[in-house]
């Protein structure tokens, strides 16, 4: 499951208070930075900056958790972990998993926006 729905209902239904429109910033907005933080992230770790990967790679997570993102959110926790260790090894594969996570994410979320449309 690429997310958690319920974690989805309760954002939208409590924080959003059933408004779409501001769901819909909310997604675009957290798409947008992830995108953003994605491009800092392989740079970070392409120049070695550990603070910076795990900076970039903590924020990831929590945003992600907040949007039920799991399986992303426990990846960047992995890249957290490795920045904090101060080693790079394995890096490569879990930027690419990442990204390629971020991408499910996306398809996932914007579906969701559908779907909550169509049922308001």
């Amino acid at each position: 499951m690429v997310l958690d729905t319920a974690a989805i209902q309760i954002l939208f239904e409590y924080t959003c208070d059933d408004d779409l429109a501001l769901f819909n910033e909310l997604v675009d907005d957290y798409l947008g930075d992830s995108s953003h933080l994605l491009v800092e992230l392989a740079s970070a770790s392409e120049h070695k900056d550990f603070p910076v990967l795990h900076r970039i790679a903590h924020t990831l997570k929590g945003q992600s958790a907040t949007f039920g993102a799991e399986t992303f959110a426990e990846i960047c926790l992995k890249i957290e972990q490795i920045a904090k260790a101060g080693t790079l090894e394995g890096i490569d594969r879990l930027i690419d998993d990442l990204n390629s996570e971020y991408g499910d994410v996306k398809t996932t979320l914007l579906a969701e926006i559908q779907h909550l449309g169509s049922s308001h």
